[in-house]
């Protein structure tokens, strides 16, 4: 598998992971659930957590 295509999944999935948590954060605060909440808040992070490292390389990548 090419540098460019782990790239491309491990963005895909960054972008699904921060989506969902999003989508269970907003959940959370329409049923006023705490938990819930944090628990969309820590999938959100750790979407990005995903995004951050995939976007440097792919500019790394770009710039070589």
């Amino acid at each position: 598998m090419s540098m460019q295509s782990s790239i491309g999944i491990a963005a895909v999935l960054g972008l699904i992971v921060l989506a969902l948590g999003v989508a269970v954060v907003v959940a959370g605060i329409r049923r006023r659930q705490r938990r819930t909440i944090l628990t969309g808040a820590l999938g959100a992070v750790l979407g990005v957590a995903v995004l951050v490292p995939a976007a440097i390389a792919a500019a790394d990548l770009l710039a070589a």
